[in-house]
C-alpha cells in the first residue's frame, strides 16, 4: 500500500514541478504578448478545465483504503496481477479469532483450550 502511496506522489510531484517550471519561465513573455489581464483571465480558464476534468473524470475516495482504490483502478485499466493477488487473499484461510474476552486471554497466552 505505501508503494502505491510513493508512486503517486512521485508523479504528482514531478508534474508539479514540470508546470511550475513552464509557466515560471514563460510567464513575463505571454503576460506582455497578451496582456497582464488577458493572461490571467487565461489562467483561471486553465483553472475551470482542469476543475471540470478532475470532476468528471476522478473518482470519490473519501472513505476508501488505499487497497479499495487500487482494486478500483485495476478494473478500470485491466490490470489483473492486483485482481489475482485478492483473490488468492480472499481464498487464503483465516485463523478463527476468539470471540469472548477470557478467550481472548487464554489465546494471548497460548493456552488452547
Amino acid at each position: 500500500a505505501s508503494s502505491i502511496r510513493v508512486k503517486a506522489m512521485s508523479l504528482a510531484t514531478f508534474f508539479n514541478r514540470l508546470i511550475a517550471a513552464l509557466f515560471s519561465s514563460t510567464f513575463l513573455t505571454v503576460a506582455d504578448a497578451m496582456s497582464w489581464g488577458g493572461y490571467m483571465i487565461m489562467l483561471s480558464c486553465v483553472c475551470f478545465i482542469v476543475f471540470g476534468y478532475i470532476y468528471l473524470n476522478m473518482p470519490e475516495t473519501k472513505g476508501r483504503t488505499l487497497e479499495e482504490i487500487s482494486i478500483y483502478f485495476a478494473e478500470i485499466t485491466g490490470d489483473r496481477t492486483i485482481l489475482e493477488i485478492e483473490e488468492q487473499l480472499k481464498k487464503a484461510p483465516r485463523e478463527k479469532q476468539p470471540t469472548s474476552k477470557t478467550s481472548r486471554r487464554t489465546a494471548a497466552k497460548g493456552v488452547v483450550t
